[in-house]
C-alpha cells in the first residue's frame, strides 16, 4: 500500500490547473465527515480579494488636430503714442499798422533829495495810472514805464531800515517814548513790518510813518491815533477841565491848534464866560464846537461861551509823494481847532448852578505810507484815527432853585493822509476816521432851575488815501456836526474812509 497524498496533490488531481481559473478565483478545501463516519474532502473555487491597481500605461500617440475656431471680437484701441517732433516755424506775417498815440497822463511834480520841486518838463514828470508808473522827460532821455503792483509797494513802503517793530506795551525803541501801552514817536521812522498789539497805541506826533507792511490781523488791532482828548465833566458847581492835545510839537505833520478851554463854575448870581480857543489861517482839520450856555434863572444871567478858533487855508494836495509843507510853501499849518468850555448855570442868589463842562481838544494830523496793509475778517474800524475830543458834560446843582451847567463843545476832527501800495485781506469800512467831537450834555436843573438847550457837535476833519496798485484815490470831506436835542449835545460830523 502506498503513501497518503498531500492535499495539494489531491487538488492538482481534481483541478489540474488552478491558475487557469477565472481571475480572482482560488481553491478552497473543506474537510467533513461523510454518512459512514469517514472523512471527506470538499473542494471548491472562491473569489479572492482584488489585487492592487497596476501602473498606468504609457500615453498613446496624439490624435489629429481639430478644425480652427471662429475669430474672436476686436479688443479696445490702445493709448495714443508720443507726440511727434514739432515741425519747422512758418514764415513771419506782415507787421500790423501802428495804433494811435494815447493821450498823455496828468503829470505830478516830483522833488530831488534836496527838497527842490521840479515842474513838469523841467526835471521830469511822474505819471501814475492804476498799477503803472511812468517817468517822462527824465533829463531829456525819454520815458521809462514800470508796470505792476510791485513798484507801487516799493514806492510807498520805504526801505525798512528801522527793522520789524511791534508796539506791545513792553518793547522799547530809541525812536519812541513809551508810557504804559502808548508810544509817541520822536522822529520819522522807516519800518519793515509794523505790528501794534491790541490795546496799544502809536502816536506819530507829527512825524512821518513809512512801513513796508502794516499787519492789522488778529492780535494786532492796536491803533495809530492822534485824536484830541475829551473835556472833563463838571461836578455839581465845579467846572470841567479842558481836554488835552495828543501832542504839541509841530514837526512834519500838523498838530491840533489848541487844547479845549475849560468850563466855568456855576454861580449863585452870574457865571463867567469861558475862554475862546485858537484858530489858524492854515488849518486842514475841522472847527471845534461852541460850548453850551449855562441855564438861566429869573433875573440872573450865565456867562457866554467863548468862540472856537476858525480853521482856514486848506489846499488840495497835488501829489501823494509831496509832503504838505512843500505843498504849502513856507507856511506852518495846523490840523483842527478845539471846542470851548460850557458856562456855568446860575442859581437862586444863594445856591450856585451847575458848572460848565470842559471843551474837547483838537485832533492832530497823521501822514502814513505803507507798501502793504494786511487785514483779516476781525480787523475793526478806526485803526487810523484823528478824532476831535468830546466836550465834557455840564454839572447838575444839588440844592435850591438852580439851573444846570452847559456842556463843553466838541473839537474838530484832524487830518489823515495815507499812501499805500496794496491791501491784502478783507476791506474794512471806516478804517480811517477823522470825525468831529460830540458836544457835552447839559446838566439838569434843581427846583425851579432848568437844563439849558445843548449846542451842536463839532465839524469833522478830512481824509485822503491813495491805493497805488488800483489807482483809486478816496477822499473824506468835511461834515458839520448835528444840532443838540434838548439837553443832549450834538454829535460830531462823521468823516470815514474804507480801506480797500
Amino acid at each position: 500500500m502506498g503513501r497518503n497524498r498531500t492535499l495539494q496533490e489531491r487538488v492538482t488531481q481534481l483541478i489540474p490547473d488552478p491558475t487557469g481559473q477565472p481571475d480572482g478565483m482560488v481553491v478552497v478545501t473543506k474537510r467533513e465527515p461523510d454518512e459512514f463516519g469517514a472523512t471527506r474532502y470538499v473542494y471548491g473555487l472562491s473569489a479572492g480579494a482584488g489585487g492592487a491597481t497596476g501602473p498606468i500605461g504609457p500615453t498613446g500617440p496624439s490624435g489629429a488636430t481639430g478644425p480652427t475656431g471662429a475669430t474672436g471680437l476686436t479688443g479696445p484701441t490702445g493709448g495714443a503714442g508720443p507726440t511727434g517732433a514739432t515741425g519747422p516755424t512758418g514764415a513771419t506775417g506782415p507787421t500790423g499798422q501802428t495804433g494811435a498815440t494815447g493821450s498823455s497822463g496828468s503829470g505830478i511834480q516830483w522833488q530831488d533829495e534836496g527838497g527842490n520841486i521840479g515842474s513838469p518838463g523841467t526835471f521830469g514828470t511822474i505819471n501814475v495810472v492804476g498799477p503803472s508808473v511812468s517817468f517822462t522827460n527824465i533829463a531829456g532821455i525819454g520815458t521809462l514805464t514800470i508796470l505792476g503792483g510791485a513798484i507801487a509797494v516799493a514806492l510807498s513802503g520805504g526801505n525798512g531800515e528801522d527793522g520789524n517793530v511791534t508796539f506791545d506795551g513792553t518793547n522799547t525803541f530809541a525812536f519812541a517814548n513809551k508810557v504804559g501801552n502808548v508810544y509817541t514817536l520822536t522822529r520819522n521812522v522807516a519800518i519793515a513790518t509794523l505790528k501794534i498789539s491790541t490795546g496799544s497805541t502809536l502816536i506819530p506826533a507829527g512825524f512821518h510813518v513809512w512801513g513796508q507792511i502794516w499787519d492789522c490781523r488778529v492780535g494786532f488791532y492796536g491803533t495809530i491815533d492822534v485824536s484830541g482828548g475829551a473835556g472833563a465833566n463838571a461836578s455839581g458847581a465845579t467846572l470841567g477841565a479842558a481836554g488835552a492835545l495828543p501832542y504839541s510839537t509841530d514837526t512834519y505833520f500838523a498838530a491840533g491848534v489848541s487844547a479845549g478851554s475849560a468850563g466855568t463854575a456855576g454861580s449863585a448870581v452870574a457865571s463867567a464866560s469861558s475862554s475862546v480857543t485858537g484858530g489858524s489861517l492854515v488849518a486842514w482839520g475841522g472847527r471845534g464846537a461852541t460850548g453850551t450856555t449855562g441855564g438861566v434863572t429869573p433875573g440872573r444871567t450865565p456867562g457866554t461861551p467863548g468862540s472856537p478858533g476858525s480853521p482856514s487855508g486848506y489846499q488840495p494836495i497835488s501829489s501823494p509823494f509831496l509832503n504838505l509843507l512843500q505843498n504849502l510853501g513856507a507856511q506852518a499849518w495846523k490840523a483842527a481847532t478845539a471846542g470851548t468850555g460850557g458856562t456855568g448855570g446860575v442859581g437862586d442868589g444863594t445856591n450856585p448852578g451847575g458848572g460848565g463842562g470842559g471843551g474837547g481838544a483838537a485832533a492832530g494830523g497823521v501822514d502814513l505810507s505803507f507798501g502793504t496793509i494786511i487785514t483779516d475778517g476781525g480787523t475793526p474800524a478806526a485803526m487810523a484815527r484823528a478824532r476831535g475830543g468830546d466836550g465834557g458834560n455840564g454839572g447838575t446843582p444839588t440844592v435850591g432853585n438852580a439851573s444846570g451847567g452847559g456842556g463843553g463843545g466838541g473839537a474838530g476832527g484832524g487830518y489823515i493822509r495815507c499812501v499805500y501800495g496794496a491791501m491784502v485781506g478783507v476791506s474794512v469800512t471806516g478804517f480811517f476816521d477823522a470825525s468831529g467831537g460830540k458836544t457835552g450834555n447839559s446838566g439838569a436843573g434843581v427846583g425851579t432851575g432848568v437844563a439849558p438847550t445843548a449846542a451842536a457837535g463839532a465839524q469833522s476833519g478830512r481824509i485822503l488815501t491813495y491805493n497805488l496798485s488800483t489807482g483809486v484815490v478816496s477822499a473824506g470831506a468835511q461834515v458839520s456836526g448835528s444840532s443838540g436835542s434838548g439837553s443832549t449835545g450834538g454829535l460830531g460830523g462823521v468823516c470815514t474812509v474804507t480801506l480797500a
